[in-house]
């Protein structure tokens, strides 16, 4: 377009013809937005066939994760009838032990009382020994 003032007539000829190929240069790019978006039975087909390959895939993978937590639910409570066994185990090795100890206790109270005993003869002995002018050899 040159670089001119447009008057009278000619403003409303040029007017329409820009007029005329901005409405058809739009009619164009319509029709190419309106096939580039028009839903054809291939995309259609293509749409759904995805959509079908997502499901499956979802439902699939859904399954997999409830058949796991299944089994993980099964282990869980094999571990906890195994931990609760060895509770009991240890429960009684505490009782085992706490018997031991009572046991070593008494022993040492036994002992105790042996050597008192002990000594109170040991004292009776060395006490006859030198009445008699005997030597036990008792210290």
């Amino acid at each position: 377009m040159p670089n001119r003032l447009w008057e009278g007539e000619e403003r409303r000829e040029h007017d329409h013809a820009c007029d005329a190929k901005w409405k058809e240069r739009y009619r164009e790019i319509s029709k190419d937005i309106c096939l580039a978006t028009k839903s054809t039975k291939i995309k259609q087909a293509i749409l759904w066939a995805t959509t079908g390959i997502a499901i499956t895939l979802a439902l699939t993978i859904a399954g997999r994760n409830y058949s796991r937590a299944g089994e993980q639910a099964v282990l869980d409570k094999e571990q906890s009838l195994g931990i609760y066994h060895h509770e009991e185990r240890l429960d009684e090795m505490v009782e085992q032990t706490d018997a031991i100890v009572k046991d070593i206790n008494d022993i040492q109270k036994d002992v105790g009382q042996i050597r008192n005993f002990m000594g109170q003869q040991t004292q009776i002995l060395k006490a006859l020994a030198r009445e008699h002018d005997i030597d036990v050899g008792i210290e």
